[in-house]
């Protein structure tokens, strides 16, 4: 009796049969602790909208610190055009906003900023350089951020289509003629629209430190984390699919290599966060007129400022060679 209550009679096949299924729950409750469990939880952190924290609030200044009195300064000219609210309903329903610097042109640029980040900051500068060229400036909020509706962000690809309907709106408002300038994300959501876009209204875009895919762009910032790249993304994308219809494996060269609109692309040499070989896998793709500009020790989103007086001139004179044409 008593060696029987220790277990001592039991078939071995029992046993091993035993010990194999403890080990294959052990390993299946490893691996939902240390892969599906924290893969969920980056997919909703990642994709949640977004609010901004103004660049003068911010703890941390990170790339902008060098650039901040010539933002400043920036800012302060902006502040001194007329600006309107204006807002549309996108494709699916979402409520956008942005805000429209109405010069009396002809000519109207659509400034789209980056994930996470306000347009304010990404665009002070380059803003003001577009309103001395004579453009009209449409600074929109990107779908899940700060004004703009919509629950989720899709790295561009929702995005792209709601830009379709900023340049309705822009034409509403009176631009002839429209300028794309898009900046790390919303490099991304310029090229994914790039095929989609009439030559008659758009007569040029400005790419500026865009990713390929969301798929590399994930990949990069999990690898820098040293994170199992590769089984979280296969949960992303799984959860991208099912949750919010969209395939992180697109990219946007898949777009650009169908577009007809001449391309701009900006990108600094010393970008860790979207490195410049993604930006010149988009160049190549281009199908377009294009123009590399690679901007040496240029950190993220603030290549443009840190290309200085050189940058400008050669945008300038790209810009003015798009918009004389009939």
């Amino acid at each position: 009796m008593s060696s029987a209550k220790n277990g001592e009679n039991i078939n071995p096949t029992i046993k091993i049969n035993m010990w194999i299924f403890l080990l294959i729950l052990t390993l299946i409750l490893l691996y939902t602790i240390l892969i599906i469990g924290p893969s969920v939880v980056a997919f909703f952190t990642v994709f949640a909208r977004k609010t901004t924290t103004p660049l003068n609030e911010r703890k941390s200044l990170g790339y902008y610190e060098p650039f901040v009195d010539k933002i400043n300064s920036s800012t302060s000219y902006l502040s001194g055009l007329t600006k309107t609210p204006v807002r549309i309903t996108s494709f699916d329903g979402a409520q956008l906003y942005a805000d429209y610097y109405d010069s009396g042109y002809d000519k109207t640029a659509i400034c789209v900023h980056g994930y996470a980040s306000g347009v304010d900051y990404n665009f002070a500068v380059q803003g003001e350089f577009l309103n001395r060229l004579g453009f009209n400036l449409l600074f929109i909020n990107q779908r899940a951020h700060d004004k703009s509706g919509g629950k989720s962000i899709t790295f561009g690809l929702y995005e792209s289509r709601d830009l379709i309907c900023w340049i309705d709106k822009a034409k509403e408002l009176g631009a002839k003629s429209v300028l794309l300038y898009g900046i790390s994300m919303g490099g991304a959501t310029v090229s994914y629209a790039s095929e989609k876009l009439e030559k008659s209204v758009v007569k040029a875009m400005i790419i500026d430190c865009a990713f390929a895919s969301p798929y590399e762009q994930l990949k990069h910032d999990y690898v820098l984390r040293h994170m199992p790249w590769r089984q979280m993304l296969a949960i992303n994308c799984f959860l991208a699919k099912t949750k919010l219809k969209i395939n992180l494996k697109q990219t946007v060269a898949d777009s650009l290599k169908n577009s007809d609109i001449p391309a701009f692309f900006i990108h600094g040499t010393n970008d860790t966060t979207v490195p410049i070989e993604q930006g010149r896998i988009n160049y190549e793709a281009c199908g377009s007129e294009k123009h590399f500009y690679a901007v040496e020790n240029g950190s993220h989103t603030v290549s443009f400022i840190a290309g200085g007086d050189k940058l400008q001139n050669e945008l300038k004179d790209f810009l003015n060679k798009q918009f004389e044409r009939k």
